[in-house]
């Protein structure tokens, strides 16, 4: 759990930065699905914090309850999905980065003749200076 932490704090840069972007995208997104949904569920959508509750409970339950009624509803909602996805990808990747070691990188292969291709010996050895 430590290690899981100390990762989480050491790409805190980058998990701010999508959270960031995340939340730029999702304002005007639920903004758009409450202005599509209003009409048609005033009830669901009487203000942005419910349209907001509306997308969580939907993406949370895998689509339990009604879908939006609108064209635009359905692709606003469909973008904060998949801007809530992006954002769970850049927190699991960063994790993934700090918590599981690169394999080991290969030693570089020998220099080759350009010529022929051919191994090309190895450089005469330095001769230290007294």
């Amino acid at each position: 759990m430590h290690r899981a932490l100390q990762a989480l704090h050491d790409a805190r840069g980058l998990l701010l930065g999508a959270g960031l972007v995340t939340v730029a995208v999702t304002v005007p997104l639920l903004g758009a699905l409450h202005a599509a949904e209003r009409a048609a569920r005033p009830d669901e959508f009487s203000s942005l914090p419910a349209a907001a509750a509306f997308a969580w409970r939907f993406v949370t339950t895998l689509g339990g309850g009604a879908p939006p009624s609108t064209t635009l509803g359905t692709l606003a909602l469909g973008a904060l999905v998949l801007s809530w996805a992006a954002f769970g990808a850049v927190v699991l990747g960063a994790l993934r980065a700090a918590l599981v070691p690169s394999p080991p990188r290969c030693a570089p292969s020998p220099p080759r003749c350009p010529r022929c291709g051919a191994a090309a010996p190895p450089p005469p050895p330095t001769q230290e200076q007294p």
